[in-house]
């Protein structure tokens, strides 16, 4: 037996042994568990991330107020332009519009939101100051039928659309190029998920939409898009020549027209001015407004056995040869 000043230790020559929380060596000492201690560590972590349950309203019923809000944002555009918000549908999506500052009307969180497995979740509602009378606990008979999803996503939010009121100011004191993306009459809701989400990660400066567009906010283009939404201004419900001269006149953009029949090669264009691309519909192409008004049109050089491609493709190929000017036109400079 070896003396301590604490306490009495049995003394082990052959191995170490394990013995309160750690274990003692081969010459009797006391030594903590390292992987304990960052087991313990990690525990304090996800404690302080969890949510409180407690301060959050169960609802068990499809009956409830804001569950019926939910399923009519889903349902109806008439209800998401009349109260002004969208429908979220899963975790990825409703973390990512809480992390780019979205504002929640509610956010529909698992009866089981203080597991340590919705960490992700408590921590990004705790930095977006969401309150806790915005959030609701749903009961998993609720959870299962409030989405259209054939799998139940889990979580689901009720968003505010965000507005941009101060796009043509800000844009105005900017020194850099502006480049955005108008959509005519693209009703594909595939499409348009597509172009929202190759705008972002092509750089551009915002997304315009014509009436004729699907609604930008449907959850079909929500979803497609992947959290794009959140990340560029969307401006939509503008006729087509509100939407040209607002390109042209206050962004003083240099309109080019997507279209298989074009001139111009679309690497043959000058993107790193201020420019605007504009898409037409699937079906029968830009309109005869939009190729008046073009400084050119523009094609894709294709191979003879493909007549043509999607919009959301066309779109983005494009898209990203304009990022690509504009890039090396910085790194130059720099």
């Amino acid at each position: 037996m070896l003396e301590s000043a604490h306490r009495v230790v049995p003394r082990c020559a052959l191995m170490p042994r394990r013995w309160c929380g750690g274990f003692v060596d081969a010459a009797g000492c006391v030594q903590r568990d390292a992987p304990l201690r960052r087991r313990q560590r990690m525990a304090r972590s996800t404690e302080a991330t969890r949510c409180n349950s407690s301060d959050q309203l169960l609802v068990s019923s499809t009956q409830n107020s804001r569950v019926k809000l939910f399923r009519a944002l889903l349902q109806k555009k008439k209800s998401r332009d009349s109260f002004g918000l969208i429908p979220l549908e899963g975790r990825r999506l409703v973390i990512d519009a809480l992390r780019n500052n979205v504002a929640m009307h509610t956010v529909f969180v698992p009866e089981d939101i203080s597991d340590a497995r919705n960490g992700d979740l408590c921590e990004a509602l705790r930095r977006a100051h969401v309150v806790p009378d915005a959030q609701v606990r749903l009961a998993a008979s609720v959870m299962r039928q409030i989405g259209e999803t054939t799998t139940p996503q889990g979580v689901y939010a009720i968003a505010r659309v965000p507005s941009y009121d101060k796009f043509h100011e800000n844009r105005a004191s900017s020194e850099n190029a502006c480049f955005v993306v108008i959509c005519d009459n693209v009703r594909d809701p595939g499409n348009m998920g597509t172009i929202v989400r190759s705008a972002s990660a092509a750089g551009a400066h915002a997304l315009l939409c014509s009436t004729g567009c699907v609604d930008i906010w449907a959850p079909k283009v929500i979803r497609s898009a992947m959290g794009a939404h959140f990340t560029l201004p969307l401006i939509q419900t503008m006729p087509l020549a509100e939407l040209l001269i607002f390109a042209q006149e206050k962004l003083r953009c240099t309109l080019y027209v997507a279209d298989a029949g074009g001139d111009a090669a679309y690497y043959e264009v000058d993107w790193k001015q201020n420019a605007a691309l504009l898409v037409g519909s699937e079906a029968t192409g830009p309109q005869a407004e939009s190729l008046r008004a073009a400084q050119s049109v523009v094609h894709i050089p294709m191979s003879a056995q493909t007549e043509s491609l999607n919009a959301g493709v066309a779109a983005s190929i494009i898209m990203f040869e304009a990022q690509r000017q504009r890039r090396a036109a910085r790194d130059s400079s720099s």
